[in-house]
């Protein structure tokens, strides 16, 4: 099942160039048809690996056709994969479920009823700390809003453990975003040469 039907669920094998298909209905989170509407969503950059872990991000529409739909926008969730075996082995969720770190930046339930603030641009990963540094665009409506709050981790860097996909830190550059300025670049990692001689792991 597509990833953009299912909310909870992934399908590896619908990693793919984003293509419109007008010919399709949209489903919803509940299984519901809306006729007449149009699904996208795939992947615009390449994975990343650390310490045996693969990172695949998404890209997809990040705004409603309509005022009234239910929900139409799929999740920006990142999933971890093992890279011998396949099977996911975490989930980092783009909007926090209730009772998740950053879910005090949304209306309760936010997760059921937004979507996007997915990780379309590349992907950075240091092997030697065991992190990945993930830039979130835009949660959906990107220039409406209509989701009262800073609402993380729309617009975000995030830095999350390669091995069990917990937040290490994150810093948003825009709160609440209205301009869908999404992060479209890789972060970049520095080991600046300091006059004292220590060396020192920096991310920009």
């Amino acid at each position: 099942m597509p990833y953009f039907f299912q909310r909870t669920g992934y399908d590896a094998a619908e990693i793919h160039t984003p293509v419109w298909y007008p010919d399709r209905e949209a489903v919803t989170a509940v299984g519901e048809v809306i006729a007449g509407t149009r699904d996208w969503t795939g992947s615009v950059s390449p994975p990343v690996i650390c310490r045996d872990v693969v990172v695949v991000g998404s890209s997809g529409m990040d705004w409603r056709l309509g005022r009234d739909q239910p929900v139409l926008v799929p999740p920006g969730d990142v999933r971890g994969f093992d890279v011998r075996t396949g099977a996911m082995v975490w989930t980092f969720h783009s909007i926090p479920h209730d009772g998740e770190f950053g879910a005090d930046t949304w209306e309760p339930g936010a997760w059921q009823k937004h979507g996007a603030a997915n990780v379309w641009s590349m992907m950075t990963a240091d092997d030697d700390l065991g992190y990945f540094y993930l830039p979130f665009s835009t949660p959906d409506n990107d220039f409406y809003g209509g989701r009262p709050g800073d609402n993380l981790f729309g617009e975000s860097l995030v830095c999350l453990n390669a091995a069990t996909g917990e937040r290490v830190w994150h810093y948003q550059l825009i709160h609440h975003g209205l301009w869908d300025y999404d992060i479209p670049a890789a972060p970049i990692l520095l080991d600046p040469s300091l006059t004292d001689s220590r060396s020192r792991r920096w991310h920009k």
